[in-house]
């Protein structure tokens, strides 16, 4: 009841995350599960639940052009600068700011922008601690501002740094919404290296926040445990094929407001869509650490929702349409 089939690997080791509907198993595949262990998964020649009938939405949301800025540098900075242009539209942006530059970055960032020539990219040096420069860059006009974390030896003081430049953000938003009267819908994405500065992090008005160290260590474990586990994560995280994708509740049910709808109807809605449903987002706790920021993975599929505008479902899909 609590777990999800994502995918198959063949009797040739070949992996198929999200595989077609009508995908029929073979005696010598691997069925690949999402569990919070393997002690809860179980086998039922039955169906463990029926869904209700709801009215699935057939609408698709439109790809848009996204414009991105990254601000800092760090050993991670090229992966993510190659991962936000490779999935994004022709006309799309991803530009990096820095603090202070040198060949070595001028000449890595030159080579990853030659790779995507369909889409802009830039590299502007700041001051960060000038509150008109940083203006001056128009932040309310991007998709997400994702703040790297710095070097140190300290994390605290990694975290301290990447914290006041989040302040800095947060502060020109707040002036531009009371000048303008415009929401900023802009989402601001940090990286923290001490898990213990969640809190401050939330308290400056960030709800996507990536834990570095803790989630390297997690894939770490699983690893350890099963090499096989890394080839899954390679194939999720390629822009090839299925990736993990959160979207609008809206795009699976019409008329949701005030239904009382199971994790069952979205499992059977995200099939409608040739895509597989393993968790829910609810846009009112997305602050609260206490109810898991709002993530719901692999719920009991009897879990019963009142969907609200803002809310999502977590998918695997071959896009975010």
């Amino acid at each position: 009841m609590e777990t999800v089939p994502l995918g198959i690997r063949n009797g040739d080791g070949v992996l198929s995350m999200n595989p077609p509907p009508d995908y029929i198993l073979k005696d010598d595949d691997d069925v690949i599960v999402l569990a919070e262990d393997d002690s809860t998964i179980n086998y039922s020649e039955q169906p463990v639940i029926e869904a209700k009938t709801h009215i699935y939405s057939t609408e698709r949301a439109k790809i848009p052009l996204e414009k991105h800025m990254i601000v800092g540098w760090n050993n991670k900075a090229p992966i993510v600068l190659r991962e936000y242009a490779g999935y994004m539209i022709k006309g799309s942006e991803v530009n990096l700011v820095l603090e202070q530059t040198d060949k070595e970055i001028e000449a890595e960032f030159v080579n990853i922008s030659k790779q995507f020539n369909n889409i802009s990219m830039k590299l502007s040096e700041i001051d960060y601690q000038s509150k008109e420069q940083l203006k001056a860059l128009k932040l309310q006009e991007y998709t997400t501002v994702s703040i790297l974390a710095g070097s140190g030896n300290e994390a605290e003081e990694i975290d301290s740094r990447t914290i006041m430049r989040l302040l800095q953000i947060r502060n020109i938003f707040h002036e531009y919404t009371l000048e303008t009267g415009k929401t900023i819908d802009t989402k601001l994405i940090t990286e923290i290296v001490e898990s213990e500065n969640t809190e401050l992090v939330l308290k400056a008005g960030v709800k996507d926040f990536l834990i570095s160290n803790q989630f390297v260590s997690k894939i770490l474990a699983q690893v350890a445990e099963d090499p096989e586990v890394m080839r899954i994560y390679n194939d999720l995280f390629s822009e090839e094929g299925s990736e993990v994708y959160v979207k609008p509740v809206g795009l699976y049910f019409t008329g949701f407001e005030g239904e009382n709808i199971t994790f069952a109807d979205c499992v059977l809605a995200a099939q409608q869509r040739s895509e597989v449903c393993f968790g829910v987002k609810i846009a009112t706790e997305e602050t609260n650490s206490f109810r898991s920021f709002g993530i719901y993975l692999i719920p009991n599929k009897n879990t019963s929702y009142q969907f609200l505008p803002g809310d999502s479902l977590i998918t695997l899909a071959e896009d975010e349409s």
